[in-house]
């Protein structure tokens, strides 16, 4: 199960739609914090380097088009399922590097209720909704977003971006109260009785024949600090290209002021 990286957030939301419309827009600003894998892994210097940029993301979610598949226990605890069609569009921004996803992902929404989170939570109580994609290796690399601005032997091998409320295991949930019922995601990121949200990607250096050979390879990830995000009802939006447009020159704008100030600063 994907978790929650940790990050000092400041959370600043704006809710513009009623809680019953179907589709939402959801936009995240942030900083890049970048750090390498576990000691011995070997580091990407082209992730590393993006550590300090401006990060620009926009999701646009309509579960109404979701199906489900129900999922393994969390922790041994509960329930967990995906809800695959959720996402239908969606594209980052990190400094003068754009995501934007393509047709590979499956716009899964990845609910928790009643996990089990470990020894930091003896009483297995865990509630989670995450906007949730990753690559995939069937014989051949496949990835969920095309990448901009690195070189052509990095990917993004997973993204995570959601909520999650940790607490005893005796208390009634208060994020998912059954993965079953078709989410709500932005009443999940809105909802006040959880942690501030999250936001993490994990990028990884090679070209993977099988799904065992990812953890050999070169990794690095990104989580996104002074976390705001924005959620608001649509009726429509940009094509994808349209989309890569908007968040290259967002992330062009962003490596231009860091390198002002780094210029400022010498």
């Amino acid at each position: 199960m994907r978790s929650a990286f940790a990050c000092a957030a400041l959370l600043a939301v704006t809710m513009s739609a009623p809680v019953s419309a179907a589709k939402y827009l959801i936009t995240v600003q942030g900083t890049a914090f970048a750090f390498a894998g576990a000691p011995g892994s070997t580091p990407i210097a082209e992730v590393a380097a993006l550590g300090g940029a401006a990060v620009f993301a926009a999701f646009e979610v309509d579960s109404s088009l979701a199906t489900f598949t129900p999922g393994s226990p969390a922790g041994g605890f509960g329930t967990t399922g995906l809800w695959t069609g959720s996402v239908q569009q969606g594209a980052i921004g990190i400094g003068g590097v754009a995501l934007v996803r393509n047709g590979n992902d499956f716009g899964n929404i990845f609910l928790v209720d009643n996990g089990g989170a470990g020894p930091s939570n003896p009483n297995g109580r865990l509630d989670q909704a995450t906007i949730s994609s990753s690559a995939r290796v069937p014989g051949f690399l496949t990835t969920t977003y095309d990448i901009l601005g690195l070189p052509g032997d990095i990917f993004l091998n997973s993204l995570a971006f959601g909520r999650t409320r940790v607490g005893d295991i005796n208390n009634l949930p208060t994020l998912v109260t059954d993965v079953t019922q078709r989410p709500d995601f932005p009443s999940f990121l809105l909802n006040p009785g959880g942690t501030n949200p999250f936001m993490s990607m994990q990028f990884r250096r090679g070209n993977p024949t099988a799904q065992t050979q990812i953890a050999a390879l070169p990794v690095h990830s990104i989580s996104v600090t002074n976390l705001q995000f924005f959620v608001e009802e649509i009726t429509g939006v940009p094509e994808p290209s349209s989309w890569a447009m908007l968040i290259i020159g967002f992330g062009l704008t962003g490596a231009t002021l860091r390198r002002r100030r780094a210029l400022a600063a010498a």
